[in-house]
């Protein structure tokens, strides 16, 4: 299970091309480069570098810019997230379908999300007879949550169409954000019927038969040949706290 006890974000260094999708979604609404790169350190150069990180206090300093830049409008961040691609998908998608069962895959999903493109922490919590896929963002200036909830929301969407080709496992799910007619489309494309907003926390309340579902593709081998390049992979963690990212 996915369990981060902690509301730090997380330190280590994230490829550069959730941001650089993210530049995109900002310059074809009007932006200009300069201004959603401005007090980040970030050169418009290192967006086409493959091997490129950042840190995750630039990539919130890039979504503050952009939601200065364009506003807060509702949706905003959805139409952002749907652009969300994993820059190696094929890896991503055998990882995801390798595993074992559907919570596996899930939660496999949830933590590239959590190195890439989300700025959230995720719980996944069993309460009785239900399982719950906890968000919190409260390392996030408040400037940015809804628009980063969305962006997190289009992501996972875009996520699960790309990697495992089943109906979302969410029976219902709760959100901090105010009600607003788009939402109603997003509720549609996830599958959920009972959706509550202004809620205390965002949650996913997820179908404990439908995870418990084996995966077709179920892979040990594979599993485990990722697990070691993940652990080789991981980077030294960043100097750089949320309290610099809002003095970005």
């Amino acid at each position: 299970m996915i369990d981060h006890r902690s509301a730090r974000p997380p330190y280590h260094m994230r490829p550069i091309s959730s941001t650089a999708l993210l530049v995109d979604f900002a310059l074809a609404r009007g932006l200009s480069i300069a201004s959603v790169l401005r007090h980040t350190g970030i050169r418009d150069s290192q967006l086409t570098h493959a091997d490129a990180e950042v840190t995750f206090a630039q990539q919130v300093a890039v979504l503050r810019n952009i939601v200065h830049g364009i506003g807060d409008e509702a949706g905003f961040g959805l139409m952002a997230g749907l652009t969300c691609r994993a820059p190696q998908l094929g890896a991503v998608e055998r990882a995801v379908m390798s595993q074992p069962t559907v919570r596996q895959a899930f939660e496999t999903a949830i933590r590239f999300a959590e190195r890439s493109c989300s700025l959230a922490r995720h719980t996944i919590e069993r309460r009785g007879d239900e399982i719950e896929l906890v968000r919190d963002d409260s390392m996030l200036p408040a400037e940015i949550r809804r628009f980063a909830l969305e962006h997190d929301i289009g992501a996972l969407v875009t996520m699960q169409r790309d990697t495992v080709q089943m109906r979302q496992p969410i029976k219902r799910a709760e959100t901090t954000v105010g009600a607003d007619p788009v939402y109603e489309g997003i509720a549609v494309v996830l599958g959920v019927r009972d959706l509550a907003f202004d809620a205390r926390r965002t949650v996913l309340v997820l179908d404990p038969a439908l995870l418990d579902l084996p995966m077709p593709q179920a892979n040990p081998r594979f599993r485990g040949l990722q697990a070691v390049r993940d652990d080789n992979r991981r980077s030294p963690a960043s100097m750089v706290g949320p309290d610099d990212a809002d003095r970005s």
